[in-house]
């Protein structure tokens, strides 16, 4: 027999991470910092879920 268990609960505030709108506007926000503070590409590294380093 098969069964499906789920080890936690639902996160909502994650799920919303797959909404494209969400994701489309964080990613605007990002592309108009790098332009407001003129950021080069090759000094962007490290981008990931927590944060990204500048250097």
């Amino acid at each position: 027999e098969l069964q499906t268990c789920f080890q936690y609960k639902y996160n909502y505030q994650r799920a919303k991470y797959k909404d494209l709108e969400i994701i489309q506007g964080w990613f605007k926000l990002i592309q108009n910092i790098i332009t407001k503070y003129t950021i080069i590409d090759i000094d962007i590294y490290n981008f990931n879920k927590t944060r990204f380093i500048i250097g």
